[in-house]
């Protein structure tokens, strides 16, 4: 029975192999998001908002939209100060 085992292991390891789900790669980069309201919830257009990588100093700029909300994306892994 053994060698019936050591025969049938690789193929059934082969086919297992050819139906696993596709593997996806860990993401390298991420992004900020918000929205800029005032006190009364109302959004701010136009706001220019900073992104400070802590590490390296190295800041980004966008300006907040129409509805008060901006995205600073493609940030490499880091501690970030908006």
């Amino acid at each position: 029975m053994s060698g019936f085992v050591a025969r049938v292991a690789p193929i059934v390891l082969s086919l297992a192999a050819l139906t696993a789900p596709p593997a996806w790669a860990q993401a390298t980069s991420g992004e900020i998001t918000g929205t800029v309201l005032d006190r009364t919830g109302a959004a701010i257009t136009g706001v220019d908002v900073v992104v400070t990588d802590e590490e390296t100093g190295s800041e980004r700029r966008v300006l907040s939209d129409t509805e008060g909300f901006y995205r600073v994306s493609s940030l490499p892994p880091g501690s970030y100060r908006v």
